[in-house]
């Protein structure tokens, strides 16, 4: 079940008390370290790798959540110890500067296609698959960049009739009335169990992914997977007890950020933080899911050529004779064109 912490779930006919989690008690913690859980995870994978003789292999996409994941196990991997990637065009478009620091540093990539990700590992059972899971939930994304900028920092209550009439249309005197209902029962619940009341619908954002969309994404390699091995060999790297506790220490923050389309580079600055921290290249502040470069190169994500948007505007087509070949030849235009 999705509702981890039980809040629509109460009012099911069905007792899902054995599946869903209960409320993290804060005041059994001291506050937390985004940079410290990063380090104990990592060496807590790479631990289970190297005593097992497993090869790590990463899941990137290119975005912060899995450049901060390679970053951590590169930071802490054991002598000789191989760490690898798989990555698609996609990735590559992404994020092409992070290539040049992978291959500085010995990590081996696995080409593969977005549709059939982990195909190729069906008959292997030497490695362990990390994935960058868990951390929108954290960060609060995946549901507050769909707030309209005016609803951002407006009080829950006020802003979710208007989420949810652009969203889904709900602008008739039932759903209103439903909602009414709601509002009630769902203000009464989060106050017992956050520390502080939520005030702005970036704040009810957060809480509506971190609770209710949390349980599907730390389980969404399970489902995909074809294998048993698959099944039982994947590890969201930020799912874990003390990465919820910093989310819970920290979601108050969320409103002193500028809506997410003006594209406030404290998204995940932790994590942006660590990354620099071992790339030594603040470019990464910048980095965010929607490249600022996006509109400027179009791959084909098959094909041996790609478009490049010039300064006038005009679209001039590239070909070139490999996958490397493409990644070198981006790599050089995207480097001219930031620095």
């Amino acid at each position: 079940m999705n509702d981890r912490w039980g809040w629509l779930t109460q009012f099911s006919s069905i007792d899902w008390k054995d599946l869903n989690e209960r409320p993290l008690n804060l005041s059994e913690y001291p506050i937390l370290d985004m940079g410290d859980l990063i380090d104990k995870r990592a060496i807590e994978i790479v631990n289970r790798a190297y005593n097992s003789e497993k090869e790590i292999i990463v899941s990137f996409s290119g975005g912060v959540d899995s450049c901060c994941v390679v970053c951590a196990l590169l930071k802490h991997r054991k002598p000789n110890q191989k760490i690898s990637i798989v990555y698609t065009d996609k990735s590559m478009e992404e994020n092409p500067t992070f290539f040049d620091f992978m291959v500085k540093n010995n990590i081996d990539m696995y080409h593969s296609d977005a549709s059939c990700l982990y195909d190729f590992l069906e008959k292997r059972n030497d490695y362990l698959l990390v994935t960058g899971w868990c951390a929108d939930q954290l960060f609060h994304f995946g549901v507050i960049n769909k707030i309209p900028d005016e609803c951002f920092h407006m009080d829950w209550k006020d802003a979710m009739p208007i989420f949810l009439n652009i969203q889904h249309k709900c602008d008739g005197n039932y759903e209103m009335e439903l909602y009414a209902d709601a509002v009630e029962i769902i203000d009464d619940y989060v106050k017992h169990v956050l520390p502080t009341p939520l005030t702005c619908m970036c704040e009810f954002a957060w809480f509506w992914n971190f609770t209710c969309k949390y349980a599907y994404i730390r389980n969404v390699t399970k489902l995909e997977a074809k294998t048993d091995y698959l099944f039982n060999n994947n590890i969201p790297f930020f799912d874990t007890p003390e990465f919820n506790i910093w989310s819970l220490q920290n979601y108050q923050n969320i409103k002193v950020l500028t809506p997410w389309n003006k594209g406030d580079k404290a998204y995940k600055l932790p994590l942006k933080e660590y990354i620099v921290s071992m790339t030594n290249d603040p470019l990464y502040y910048s980095l965010r899911k929607i490249q600022s470069y996006q509109d400027r190169y179009k791959f084909n994500q098959k094909a041996l050529y790609f478009s490049i948007i010039d300064e006038k505007g005009l679209k001039n087509k590239v070909e070139v004779e490999s996958q490397q070949n493409k990644y070198d030849y981006l790599l050089l235009n995207y480097n001219k064109a930031i620095r």
